[in-house]
Order: C-alpha cells, then sequence, then structure tokens
C-alpha cells in the first residue's frame, strides 16, 4: 500500500565452520628433478562469515529470495581453484621443495593462501576467518614419481649401509678385542661351573 518499494533481508552473521574445498589437476614444476611436471591435488576446510551486510546484499545475493552456504560456496569455489592453482605450486617453489616434501609445511603454505583468497572474498563482505590445507594428493600412478620413489628408498639404505661400514673401519679392531675377550669370559665361566659340579 506504500508507494516506496521495500524489501527486508536478515542476514545471519556467525561464523560458518567446516565448509570443505578440494581440486586437482595442479601442475607443479619440481625444482629438485629439472622442473618436472607433477600433477598433484589439495583439499581443505575453511571457515567464513559475513563482515559487510550491505556488500553481500548488493553484490552477490541481488533478487535472489534466499542465499545459503552452499550457494556462497559454489560461488566462491572458482576463485579459490584459481588462486590455489597459481599460488600453491608457486609457494612451493619458493621453499624449493621437492614432490616428496610438499607437505612439509602445511600451515605456512595455508596461511599465505589464505591471505590471497581472503581479498577476493572481502570485497563481497565476506570475512575468511579460516582456511587449512589438509592434504596434498601426491601423482602415485605418474611412472617417473614412482621410480623416484623407488630410487629414493634405495638411496636411504646404501647411506645406511655405508654409514655402518664405516663404523665398522674406524671400530673393528676394538670390536674384535671385545668379541675376543668375551669369548675367554665365556670359557672361564664353563669352567668355573665344571668345576663346581666336580665339587658337589
Amino acid at each position: 500500500e506504500s508507494p516506496f518499494h521495500c524489501e527486508v533481508y536478515f542476514v545471519n552473521k556467525a561464523e560458518k565452520m567446516a565448509i570443505k574445498w578440494g581440486m586437482g589437476n595442479v601442475n607443479y614444476l619440481d625444482p629438485t628433478h629439472n622442473d618436472y611436471a607433477f600433477q598433484i591435488g589439495a583439499s581443505g576446510e575453511m571457515s567464513v562469515k559475513v563482515d559487510n551486510s550491505k556488500q553481500l546484499i548488493t553484490k552477490l545475493v541481488g533478487t535472489e529470495k534466499i542465499f545459503t552456504q552452499e550457494t556462497l560456496t559454489n560461488y566462491f569455489k572458482t576463485p579459490i581453484q584459481m588462486y590455489i592453482k597459481t599460488m600453491l605450486p608457486q609457494i612451493l617453489r619458493e621453499k624449493g621443495f621437492s614432490i616428496f616434501e610438499v607437505e612439509k609445511e602445511l600451515a605456512d603454505v595455508s596461511a599465505v593462501l589464505k591471505t590471497k583468497v581472503s581479498e577476493e572474498m572481502s570485497d563481497y563482505g565476506i570475512k575468511l576467518e579460516k582456511f587449512w590445507i589438509n592434504t596434498i594428493v601426491k601423482p602415485e600412478d605418474d611412472q617417473f614419481y614412482i621410480t623416484l620413489n623407488r630410487q629414493r628408498g634405495t638411496k636411504v639404505t646404501t647411506v645406511n649401509q655405508g654409514e655402518i661400514d664405516k663404523i665398522k673401519a674406524q671400530y673393528g679392531s676394538e670390536v674384535e678385542v671385545i668379541e675376543y675377550a668375551g669369548k675367554v669370559r665365556k670359557k672361564e665361566m664353563d669352567i668355573d661351573i665344571q668345576k663346581h659340579a666336580q665339587d658337589k
């Protein structure tokens, strides 16, 4: 009945927890293996809340009657994937990680990515409270990865055996003396036991 059109929106500003995200087909040029392009994936969780209701309604809600958490997640899925695809490999390369070390500092990598994704969301009145990378998926079916992993295991075994051989060479004479002393002591104990039995 009023000449002025009015719409009322109720905005839930509580923090939305445990919003899962994930993606694959991220190219990682491993700096420790001649920039070989490994295909990795990543997954994790985030939590968000509405920081500026006016921005949210103006830029995102529009004529929608309901704007749910699922709608929000789907809307930001593309920018999140874009930042992960570009920033994750860059961060890992800057740290000089090999494909076998990409999960080494997930907390630090998550913090850098959180900053980038936050910038995108803040323009829409959304605040990214938390952002985690839980898992980085390695290319277990990549033949080069399989070969490197096998060689890596062999290398560790070889190094350990080399250290053992080095110790043996360094302390070999001492070990022989101890072993000989042990054998002599055992013979003495056997003689004592036999003598004790004869006395009985």
